[in-house]
């Protein structure tokens, strides 16, 4: 993490409980993918979150209900 923040490349992880999350913003990482396995997301959590400056971006093809995505996104097979 120290190599990375002295280049200026941001720390991202794979993301999942909300307990992981918290622990990766301590550990300092700065954001994680795939989709929040906690919602709601209460008051507490993402105001820890902004003020940690984390980033989350959902890997839509896989985010959400099993295969429930794939589905939505991918096109059915000929």
């Amino acid at each position: 993490m120290t190599a990375a923040r002295e280049r200026g490349i941001s720390l991202t992880s794979e993301g999942g409980p909300l307990y992981l999350d918290v622990g990766y913003a301590i550990d300092g990482q700065s954001g994680w993918e795939h989709m929040l396995a906690d919602l709601p997301l209460y008051k507490d959590a993402s105001t820890f979150f902004g003020k940690a400056g984390l980033v989350y971006s959902p890997t839509l093809i896989v985010a959400g209900v099993a295969n429930g995505s794939m589905k939505y996104f991918r096109p059915t097979p000929i």
